[in-house]
Order: C-alpha cells, then sequence, then structure tokens
C-alpha cells in the first residue's frame, strides 16, 4: 500500500510532538525538535511522513537543523524524500535570503550512496547531479563530497564499472576549485573494484586494486595499513573463489610492498592472509598453504603482535581443510593449533572447530596406534582429550559425541597395549612393546600434558586419568 502522508497524529508517546495541521495557530517546532521528529518518522519507515514534516514545519532555513534533517532521510535510504526536502529547503533560501551550505548537500549525496534504489547507472547519474546542483549554489564541493561520490559508486558496483566511475570522481576534484583525494577516497575505490569480486573469474578485482594502487602513486596518495587489509581480504576471497594458492602468493606479494614502504603490518593484515591460507587448504596446495598459514604466524610473533580470536580461527579452519583434503599432517598441526588456542586463553569457533575434530576422530579410527609419527598414538588421543575437555565438551551435541568416542577408542587402544606387553614372552618382542606400554603409561597421566602449560583442572585430571 502507499504509505499516506498525513501527520495529523504522529504522537507514539516516546517524545514525538502531536502536530494540529488543522489550526490557523499551529506552533512552529523548534529546530532540534523538527530534525529529531524527521529522524524518528524516518527511524519509523515513514519517510513520506517525515518529509510532509518538513513541507509544512520548516519555516526558515539553518544550520545544522537542515543538514540534521538530510542525513536522517540518508540514514533511512531515502534519497527521493532528501531530494524533495533539498528542493523545499531551497526555495525558503528564495524566499528569505538564507543560504545552504556544503553540509546539507553532502547529505544528500550520501542519501545517494544508500539508498539501494539508486544503486544503478541512472542513479549515479543523479548522484553526479549533486555536483552540478552545488556549482549552481555556488557551493565549493569538499572531500566530504567527493568521497561520498566514490561512496555513491560503490553502491553501484553491480550496475557500473567502478573503477571507471571513479576515475570520473578523480576528474572531477580536478575542475573548478582543485580538491585533493585523500586516502579514504582511494581505499573506498578499492571496495567499490572489489564488490565485483576478487578473483581472476569473478570480477578479477585483485587486478583492478593494483591499478588503484598505481593511480594513487601517481596522484601522491601513500597507501595505509588499511588500504593493503582490503587487498589481502580480497585475496582470502580469490583463493575461495578459485584462486587458491595464487591467491596466497598475491598476498605475500602485498606484504612485500608493506615492507618496501615500511607500512607496518596488523593483526588484520595477518588474519586475512592466514585465510587466504585456509582458504587454499583444501585444494593439491593444502600441505604449502599449511606451511605458510604458521610461517605467518611465527613473523607475528617476531614483529609483537598478539593473536585474536580471527588468528584463532583461521589457523584452524586451514588445518580443518588441509586434513580433509588428505594432508596426514593437517590434525597434528591442528592439535598444534588448540593447544596455542588454549595458552592465548581463547576459544575456538564452533564450526571449524566441529570439523577439526571430526577429522582428528577419523585420524584416531583409520590409523594405527603409532599415528600420528612423534606424538604416539594414544599420548596424541590423550592430549586433544584434555584440550577438549578443557574448551567445554558439552558445547554442542557433536563434540560431546567425538569426544565420548574417542575417549573409548583411547581408553581401547591403551588396555589393548598393556595386555600385548603383559602377554609378550621373548626378549624380541619387549622393545618393540616397550614404545607401546610407554603410550599406556602417557594415557593414565594425561592431564600432564596441559599440567606443563598451566591447563588442566582436577576433573580434567580425574577423568583422563580414569580411563
Amino acid at each position: 500500500e502507499e504509505e499516506e502522508a498525513d501527520i495529523s497524529d504522529i504522537g507514539d508517546g516516546k517524545g514525538i510532538v502531536r502536530v494540529d495541521t488543522q489550526s490557523d495557530n499551529m506552533n512552529s517546532l523548534n529546530s532540534q525538535d523538527l530534525a529529531t521528529n524527521v529522524a524518528e518518522l524516518c527511524q519509523q519507515g515513514r519517510g513520506e511522513a517525515a518529509l510532509e514534516l518538513v513541507r509544512t514545519d520548516l519555516r526558515n532555513v539553518s544550520q545544522p537543523q537542515c543538514t540534521d534533517i538530510m542525513v536522517a532521510f540518508a540514514e533511512a535510504g531515502r534519497s527521493d524524500c532528501a531530494q524533495a526536502a533539498l528542493l523545499h529547503m531551497q526555495t525558503l533560501c528564495v524566499e528569505t535570503g538564507a543560504e545552504l551550505d556544503a553540509n546539507t548537500f553532502n547529505a544528500l549525496m550520501l542519501a545517494y550512496a544508500r539508498d539501494a534504489a539508486t544503486a544503478t547507472d541512472d542513479g549515479l547519474d543523479q548522484a553526479f547531479g549533486v555536483l552540478e546542483l552545488m556549482l549552481r549554489a555556488q557551493i565549493d564541493p569538499d572531500i566530504t563530497t567527493y568521497n561520498r561520490l566514490m561512496e555513491a559508486c560503490s553502491a553501484a558496483a553491480d550496475a557500473v564499472d567502478p573503477f571507471s566511475k571513479g576515475l570520473l570522481v578523480l576528474d572531477a576534484m580536478k575542475e573548478g576549485k582543485r580538491v585533493l583525494a585523500d586516502v579514504e577516497t582511494f581505499n573506498t575505490m578499492l571496495e567499490a573494484c572489489g564488490k565485483r569480486g576478487w578473483s581472476t573469474s569473478t570480477g578479477d578485482g585483485l587486478r583492478v586494486g593494483a591499478q588503484v594502487l598505481e593511480t594513487m602513486a601517481k596522484e601522491g596518495v601513500a597507501p595505509t595499513v588499511d588500504t593493503f587489509n582490503i587487498l589481502m581480504y580480497g585475496c582470502a576471497w580469490a583463493a575461495g573463489a578459485g584462486d587458491g594458492w595464487l591467491g596466497v602468493e598475491q598476498g605475500l606479494g602485498f606484504l612485500r610492498q608493506m615492507a618496501d614502504t615500511e607500512i607496518m603490518p596488523d593483526v588484520i593484515s595477518f588474519n586475512n592472509l592466514i585465510a587466504a591460507c585456509a582458504q587454499a587448504a583444501g585444494a593439491a596446495d593444502g600441505p604449502l598453504a599449511r606451511d605458510q598459514a604458521f610461517k605467518l604466524l611465527r613473523i607475528m610473533q617476531e614483529v609483537k603482535l598478539e593473536p585474536d580470536q580471527g588468528t584463532c580461527d583461521t589457523l584452524i579452519a586451514t588445518c580443518a581443510k588441509t586434513a580433509a583434503a588428505g594432508d596426514k599432517l593437517g590434525v597434528t598441526y591442528g592439535v598444534k593449533v588448540l593447544d596455542l588456542v588454549h595458552e592465548w586463553n581463547l576459544s575456538p569457533d564452533p564450526s571449524m572447530y566441529n570439523a577439526l575434530l571430526a577429522r582428528c576422530l577419523h585420524v584416531a579410527q583409520t590409523s594405527g596406534p603409532g599415528y600420528p609419527s612423534g606424538w604416539n598414538g594414544v599420548r596424541w588421543m590423550a592430549n586433544l582429550l584434555a584440550l577438549m575437555a578443557a574448551f567445554d565438551v558439552d558445547a554442542t551435541e557433536a563434540i560431546r559425541t567425538i569426544y565420548d568416542t574417542m575417549s573409548s577408542l583411547c581408553a581401547q587402544r591403551s588396555l589393548e597395549l598393556a595386555g600385548a606387553a603383559a602377554t609378550a614372552h621373548t626378549s624380541e618382542d619387549l622393545p618393540h612393546l616397550s614404545g607401546h606400554v610407554a603410550d599406556s603409561m602417557c594415557f593414565a597421566t594425561a592431564s600432564a600434558v596441559l599440567d606443563d602449560s598451566g591447563g588442566a583442572d582436577d576433573e580434567q585430571e580425574e577423568l583422563l586419568g580414569g580411563g
């Protein structure tokens, strides 16, 4: 149904003022009340009612009142109402001799950037038309004007070529009173180019992103860590969209560029690169991606960056995916990651955690007691069980099921090894079994695995010792 623009009663008991449109002596709202009520109506989805309130009650042009009204329409994504409100304000300017400022027009530009209905080629033409409106009103566009116009280009990325439109914005900045682009201008342009996709088969955003970097250099604008973080996010996206290891290599190339320009990467930079490794880990390059992820972790630690939840989740995802693709060391590294996550006092992401645990259980059920090499079978399972207990085995039903199944398997293996050692009658058998007996003893004292790093509590010790 078409919204009825009747504002005879817009009160809801929450501060909205009742307006009697039939009264000849209707009291004007002060500027703060008017802007507040317009914003409230927009939040309620009543843009037409808010516009009618402006037409009825806005008697003079003042700042920041007009800007606040326009921002309210912009945040509601109603560029049509914002355009109509501006027309009313311009009429008042003619009648009263007042003037609007750049902030009001910037808010209109923001409305075009936020309105899904104008995320088209025609809608973007209307956004560029705001520049003409400002020139007619003898108002100079500023950097905010152009950055919001770049946002509008980003919003319309599905309908237009964002790179070519971005170049038009840069050209417009050089006309009339020259405005210098800043890093936000180009970061927005980068994000716009990525909206069509970052991989070679979808959007080719990384190639276009490299062109944006070249344009920045020509314009004398230095990239920041945020610039490269956008590109590294694109590398992870591309790696998961068919580029695989190529996405990781491109990310490492950006990391080298940061080093060359003395831009210090942050945790987000490394998390994005490790995410690229995780995306590439499910293919033939899984072991390569897994090794690279741990190299990146070591670099993080060398430059004194604290791993966070994103680091934790992307490392677990890398190990889970490479293990699922057949990497025999995937589960070994996965348990090492869980050790680190416990040390960092973090909690693993449930989805990737479940995936990793499922692979660990599969390996435990299908491999001999000596696998993985260096973890001595039972001891490896015991360590994982202790970690699972530390992370809460009842977090999900799936985790509890895996925990119970692995506990039974670990106990069974321990008894089998102990029984084999007890029934050995020849000296030739004893050296062969001695390592497995040690495994059985390790299981009985498995809580020591976490005790060494301040881990398992008494309940975990009793649970694992009782196995």
